[in-house]
């Protein structure tokens, strides 16, 4: 019998690997042979999570709870299962209980924040965005959906603002800059600021390929609109002067 610190580690490994279809195999070994903890059933509604099976995480989830309901992660992750299972309702009920007892939960304000959006409840959403950022200003998700939810900005946007200042907090090869970059390059377009617009998905593409992310449709699918604003000439002066763009550097370094 393996000991259940060795079960857990092998059940991380597999699950950050992806291969969720093993993952959820020990789980079910260590439900037999541990279904006394918590977290035993919490990690395998993670996993059945990954997998699709959002009822199925729900009822873990539950389970977890049952055995030890002061634990705030289970709880936050039970509201993401309600939440991909079209529980909305009762997801915003779950993350109000995980921000009542951990304030600085960011992950649950923006989740939070996610859920208002999808009920079209945009103002509120974004409030809940800014919420998170209260928390952490680096928060690049929270920026991203902050920038995403809002249809006008104004000339000098505080939002915008915010997020410049915020890039200069965070890792400039992570995957929270290279979201902040892309919802940037939306903003300067609303914005009607075609060329800081251009180079913020240009930097985001950039990042998009150290992280192996990146696919030619890219350039199409996110610079459609700022081709359609320059001409050839233009945008090839404009990608060759990402170089002296102050960020550009600290990416490639």
């Amino acid at each position: 019998m393996s000991s259940y610190q060795e079960m857990v580690k092998q059940c991380h490994e597999l699950y950050n690997r992806k291969d969720y279809k093993q993952a959820s195999l020990i789980c079910d070994k260590l439900i037999k042979e541990h279904g006394s903890r918590s977290y035993s059933y919490h990690l395998a509604g993670l996993v059945k999570k990954k997998q699709g099976f959002f009822k199925e995480a729900m009822k873990l989830m539950e389970k977890a709870l049952e055995i030890d309901p002061k634990v705030v992660e289970t709880r936050y992750n039970y509201a993401n299962a309600l939440w991909s299972a079209g529980q909305v309702d009762e997801a915003m009920e779950e993350y109000d209980k995980v921000l009542k007892e951990k304030p600085d939960h960011t992950d649950a304000w923006l989740n939070k924040g996610r859920t208002l959006h999808q009920l079209g409840r945009n103002e509120e959403a974004a409030e809940m965005f800014r919420n998170g950022i209260k928390q952490d200003n680096s928060a690049g998700k929270c920026w991203e959906n902050l920038l995403n939810t809002k249809e006008k900005f104004t000339k000098t946007d505080k939002d915008v603002t915010g997020a410049l200042k915020a890039l200069d907090d965070m890792d400039p090869r992570s995957e929270e800059a290279r979201c902040v970059h892309f919802a940037l390059g939306r903003a300067r377009l609303k914005q009607d600021k075609a060329e800081e617009a251009f180079m913020h998905y240009f930097l985001g593409n950039k990042i998009a390929q150290l992280q192996n992310r990146y696919d030619v449709t890219t350039d199409v699918n996110l610079l459609k609109g700022i081709r359609q604003v320059f001409t050839k000439p233009q945008v090839e002066k404009l990608e060759g002067s990402g170089i002296q763009y102050k960020r550009h550097a600290d990416i490639n370094a």
